[in-house]
């Protein structure tokens, strides 16, 4: 059951590229959808539960190329890479083995996030190398206090 009176209600979101019951197409590949939507492509058979996840507060750039995106210029000078199409399957499934956000579930998705970042074709530094190694930890620690005290507004469960 999701709260959908909040502020950011949530939405689903799906990656198989058609558009479905009136959803929104958000970037080259995904569809957004309320959760009335989905719950009819579901109950119409034309979805599956498994093909969507259910979101609150995600972004989606329309494309890294656009002058106006904010973006532009962090893509530009390569701070930024986009997931190749073929890639995005195993991403998805990924991202959709995780659990609604809560202090029990932090740790196992954000696991479940870098190995999905993994599979889009992030390359872990050299962990064997010591700087790597305390630089790896230092960031994981600085999202797990992010995560902690914005997505879940609970500042004291950061590192």
């Amino acid at each position: 059951m999701l709260d959908t009176e909040e502020a950011m209600p949530p939405f689903c979101l799906n990656v198989l590229g058609e558009a479905l019951c009136d959803g929104e197409q958000v970037g080259p590949f995904f569809w957004k959808s309320s959760l009335d939507q989905a719950e009819l492509a579901i109950e119409h058979q034309c979805r599956q539960a498994e093909d969507f996840i259910v979101v609150r507060g995600l972004k989606i750039w329309e494309t890294a190329g656009d002058k106006s995106n904010p973006l532009s210029k962090d893509y530009q000078d390569g701070k930024w890479d986009i997931v190749e199409a073929e890639r995005l399957p195993k991403v998805w499934d990924a991202l959709r083995s995780q659990q609604a956000l809560s202090p029990l579930t932090m740790e196992t998705n954000l696991d479940i996030s870098h190995h999905a970042w993994q599979l889009a074709g992030g390359i872990d530094r050299d962990e064997d190398d010591e700087a790597c190694a305390m630089s790896a930890a230092l960031g994981r620690d600085a999202l797990k206090a992010w995560v902690a005290s914005i997505l879940m507004n609970n500042p004291a469960m950061g590192p």
